[in-house]
């Protein structure tokens, strides 16, 4: 079974950042599509009050996250876990 990783993004202020988040994986996908990502880039996160749905890629070996924004693309740093 492959073990599933979730993102920490307790620190990260989501709106600011402007990260696009989803509470639901299908809608995590289609936004994923519509700007010419995979579905195996939809990533499991949360922070101190749900858990949702981001668009990511690993961008480095020092735990950056390449995440996808409601304009673009940002860079964050947010440590990951196994789920439990």
């Amino acid at each position: 079974m492959a073990k599933r990783i979730m993102y920490d993004f307790s620190a990260i202020h989501l709106g600011e950042a402007g990260i696009a988040s989803f509470a639901l994986k299908p809608d995590a996908i289609a936004f994923a599509k519509s700007r010419g990502w995979l579905a195996g880039d939809v990533r499991r996160a949360y922070n101190r009050f749900c858990m949702f749905w981001i668009v990511g890629q690993q961008a480095g070996h020092d735990g950056a996250l390449r995440v996808l924004t409601r304009g673009g693309i940002a860079e964050v740093h947010a440590p990951m876990e196994l789920a439990r």
